[in-house]
């Protein structure tokens, strides 16, 4: 297992000295650089949204996609209605997060009589400037292998589509590759893209199962960088080199997303497809280019056998934590069964928790970045994005005014309490001084806004792996009085936390944890 601590060490949040108080708080501030998240996934049951009949079928490695509207887009690969190509790719919405979907329909096919005329598969879309783009995998070679990267653009998710001619994007024209192989033809070449827009730039994954220019057999996920904002942005493309994999690597393709408010990439995978021992993987990278794994995943509830996973994101790659989201992959039931193929949909769930003052993580010495207090003032840190004067300071100010606040998450979709703001996680968390406690104190704000309805108050040696110590739920609060939060013992540790499951509205109806004084009873 590739660990990422040494890497995150250099994004560790220093310390600032505030009326002798240490602090650690994050709000559009000069320390927001400095801040890491690890990132945590879990992956529930699924519910099979296409079977096979007969003795062949399969849809296999979508492209989802939610658009501005909250419609989940998704395009997945499969054997055609009519034409002698072995695959189109296939089009279908849902507008309840894949409880029911709508009729199929062919998004986009090959062109007969060109380069790319044996399938178009394996893809990837987004949105930019009106266009959807799918980029997709193809083959001039009769055995699937000299694959490469292709791609078409329509202001319609169905087309017609103008499909990339190597200078222009020209519909009916002969297309040509966004990424070329060219190297030895015995090989599977490159193909099943994955497209993140962040800012100006383009980042397209791609695998590459072959000869490399150094004359090295190579198994990777490579990546390139490029200027969206140009037209004939795959002429801008530079090769960034693997972002994951490895000669005798078990990833399949891998799938990048990326997290707002976070600058975290999310990349999934599958490993030992087809097999009963497979497994969905996930991946952060924290600059686009290098990817680790994460911390903790459990795919226990997916199905064996899997392959060619996809994950939601937004029209531009990005993942909404305030949004339910998914991956979704194909599966076969007994054996191998190729081209007989399940397609399963599963909810994910994803945590991220901020690095701070890492001491030695799984046997890697880190080392912190900036001035830490001797021991004998408590430093506290929540990530918070309010205002400068909600930063985690104030509560540990003594003013019951001015009070601590999280990140504001809006209450769209209340109707649906899994498209609410309501769910998102958020914690604020202190060093005990003395290394240890017996309860917390908490003081809600003057007007009562914002305390938490459940929460689960935690230890920690190191600042990343918590325990429980205590849930609470359904509580409210009636007054702004101290609240003592008792744990039943005293607890040797060197943090504590308040971690809120269920958050509450403020006056303008968006939720946050909001806190106006936090303190430890030794």
């Amino acid at each position: 297992m590739r660990k990422f601590w040494k890497r995150a060490s250099a994004l560790l949040l220093g310390g600032l000295m505030l009326g002798g108080v240490a602090v650690m708080s994050a709000c559009n501030s000069e320390e927001e650089s400095n801040i890491g998240f690890m990132v945590e996934v879990t992956v529930d049951e699924g519910q099979t949204i296409f079977e096979p009949t007969g003795t062949w079928g399969y849809r296999y490695g979508p492209a989802m996609m939610y658009n501005k509207d909250g419609l989940m887009e998704i395009y997945y690969s499969g054997p055609p209605e009519t034409g002698r190509e072995w695959d189109d790719l296939f089009y279908w919405t849902s507008a309840d997060y894949g409880q029911t979907w709508s009729e199929e329909v062919v998004g986009v096919k090959p062109l007969s009589g060109t380069r790319e005329e044996y399938s178009a598969c394996d893809p990837t879309v987004f949105k930019y400037n009106g266009y959807y783009y799918v980029l997709y995998s193809s083959t001039i070679e009769s055995q699937g292998r000299y694959n490469d990267v292709y791609g078409a653009r329509s202001t319609s998710p169905t087309g017609p589509w103008e499909k990339w001619t190597g200078s222009d994007w020209v519909e009916g024209a002969d297309p040509q590759p966004v990424v070329f192989y060219g190297s030895n033809a015995d090989y599977y070449g490159i193909g099943e893209p994955s497209a993140v827009i962040v800012g100006d730039q383009i980042f397209l994954y791609y695998t590459y199962t072959g000869i490399l220019p150094n004359g090295v057999y190579d198994h990777q996920t490579r990546v390139a960088v490029g200027d969206i904002t140009r037209e004939d942005w795959p002429n801008t493309l530079e090769d960034q080199g693997p972002a994951l994999g490895g000669k005798d690597s078990e990833q399949d393709s891998m799938d990048v997303k990326y997290i707002d408010g976070y600058d975290v990439f999310l990349g999934v995978t599958t490993c030992k497809r087809f097999s009963s021992q497979s497994y969905i993987q996930f991946y952060q990278s924290f600059d686009g280019i290098t990817f680790y794994e994460i911390y903790s995943t459990d795919s226990s509830l997916a199905h064996p056998r899997l392959h060619n996973i996809g994950m939601t994101g937004d029209e531009l790659g990005h993942i909404d934590l305030s949004q339910p989201q998914y991956v979704s992959y194909a599966y076969a039931k007994n054996g191998l069964d190729w081209g007989f193929w399940s397609t399963s949909i599963n909810r994910i769930h994803i945590k991220l928790t901020q690095i701070v003052n890492l001491k030695e993580v799984l046997g890697e010495t880190v080392s912190v970045e900036g001035t830490f207090p001797d021991g004998q003032a408590p430093v506290i840190w929540g990530l918070s994005c309010s205002s400068d004067s909600r930063t985690a300071e104030k509560a540990l100010d003594g003013n019951l005014i001015s009070f601590y606040s999280s990140n504001v998450h809006t209450g769209v979709g209340d109707d649906n309490p899994w498209h609410s703001g309501k769910y998102f996680a958020e914690a604020l968390a202190m060093t005990a001084p003395n290394g240890r406690a017996s309860a917390i104190k908490l003081t809600p704000r003057e007007d009562l806004y914002c305390f938490p309805s459940k929460f689960v108050l935690q230890y920690s040696d190191d600042g990343i792996h918590w325990t429980d110590i205590r849930t609470y739920t359904d509580y409210t609060v009636s007054d702004n009085t101290e609240k003592t939060f008792e744990f039943g013992e005293t607890i040797r540790a060197n943090y504590f936390r308040v971690y809120a499951l269920e958050l509450t509205q403020d006056q303008f109806g968006s939720y946050a944890l909001q806190i106006a004084e936090m303190a430890l009873v030794d």
